[in-house]
């Protein structure tokens, strides 16, 4: 019986450890994956580029240009971008978005949010209303204020206009 109750012991063991094992390979592979699909570019570092072969980097010290995709958790036919820099004081964001046409008196709305993660730092507010141009909804938005702890964008099927979000459709991070 003890040798039954020392191999048990040892299976369990091994098991646990290749559990654990796992946990941390799969974890670092996610991270890794997610560095690589979040990380945003950067208009400075492409201009650089550019203007390494011009001769001049006047523009890229300038502006500050990052890209979101927005995505949608139930529709993966919805889609769309963001775009926001910083050039001074001044902030600069623009929406497009690939999104169905809407029922009459609801209209697609915008929103900043700040710090999704932390119930202690978490606010969120309405930039405005998506506009169709031809076949995709936009928006431009300009305001001389610093957003930039404005991490994640989010569109929202809304019927009323008031500061509560309604129907989620789009969502995307800088």
């Amino acid at each position: 019986m003890s040798k039954v109750v020392t191999a048990t012991f040892i299976f369990i063991v091994a098991l646990v450890f290749f559990v654990i094992l796992l946990f941390f390979i799969r974890k670092n592979f996610i991270e890794q994956k997610a560095v690589s699909f979040v990380s945003p570019i950067s208009k400075q570092e492409i201009t650089q580029e550019v203007n390494q072969e011009e001769g001049s980097s006047v523009l890229a010290e300038k502006a500050k240009l990052e890209v979101a995709t927005l995505k949608s958790f139930t529709d993966l036919s919805l889609e769309g971008s963001a775009t926001r820099s910083t050039e001074g004081e001044k902030f600069t964001l623009s929406i497009d978005a690939t999104l169905p046409d809407l029922e009459r008196d609801t209209f697609y709305q915008v929103w900043l949010v700040k710090s999704r993660y932390s119930a202690s730092d978490f606010d969120y507010f309405a930039i405005g209303k998506l506009v169709k141009v031809g076949e995709k909804y936009n928006l431009e938005f300009s305001e001389e204020a610093d957003y930039s702890q404005f991490k994640t964008v989010v569109i929202t099927q809304e019927k009323v206009e008031d500061n509560t979000p309604e129907v989620h459709v789009l969502e995307g991070g800088f």
